[in-house]
């Protein structure tokens, strides 16, 4: 979320709680500046919006516009309301286009070749009765908090590519993890994706500690 800070507060945060050499606060070998994510949002570059080569796949569009129910855009998100926090931020492309994401979809950054199939069922592999009693499971788990479509049939529709789905052990476990293979050659889905596109910065705990301490300086100077 962005909003307004102090200057001391700002330059905490724009310094990645660097000290006053510039040098990160934590130590060690491994320790280097970094961007923290309140102020990386002002340079960041939008989201993607879908290519126009995409908006005349006739073969998606039709299986989009025949079956609207298997592709419904749901978030927890208040979109207006977060659209309307964000109305004092300076990169206003960004923020228009994660709301256009919200309320219309997110395109993955992919390029897809129009060369590749337009249809093309990967779901091949090879299950135990363990990890196919667990793969159901998690399946209607999935369809009841809606983040998998509900069942359309046995065949794909024009346009949709299914990748293999397993089931690997956690570390330190026996229990199960549900995998989405979108590595899987041939015809992997990640390989529409370049490298130089799928990076993100996530908050972790430095960030946290940072934001704290910007916190605890502006209400010291208050």
């Amino acid at each position: 979320m962005y909003s307004g800070t102090t200057r001391t507060e700002e330059r905490l945060i724009r310094s990645g709680g660097n000290d006053r050499d510039g040098r990160e606060a934590s130590s060690g070998p491994r320790a280097h500046p970094r961007r923290h994510p309140q102020t990386s949002t002002e340079t960041a570059a939008p989201l993607a919006s879908v290519p126009q080569s995409e908006l005349n796949n006739i073969a998606a569009i039709t299986t989009i516009n025949s079956r609207p129910d298997l592709f419904k855009i749901i978030t927890p998100i208040n979109v207006d309301r977060f659209e309307s926090l964000l109305q004092q931020h300076p990169n206003r492309p960004l923020v228009e286009s994660v709301c256009r994401s919200l309320r219309e979809g997110t395109w993955p950054f992919a390029t897809i070749n129009p060369t590749d199939l337009t249809t093309f069922d990967h779901t091949t592999r090879k299950l135990d009765d363990t990890a196919t009693h667990f793969v159901r499971e998690q399946r209607d788990v999935e369809i009841a908090e809606k983040r998998y479509s509900s069942s359309f049939g046995t065949e794909l529709l024009p346009g949709m590519y299914s990748p293999p789905i397993g089931a690997v052990p956690k570390p330190h476990s026996e229990n199960l993890h549900l995998i989405n293979d979108h590595s899987a050659e041939p015809h992997s889905l990640n390989a529409w994706i370049d490298k130089s596109d799928s990076h993100i910065r996530l908050d972790n705990l430095h960030d946290l500690g940072t934001i704290l301490c910007s916190i605890t300086t502006r209400q010291v100077l208050k």
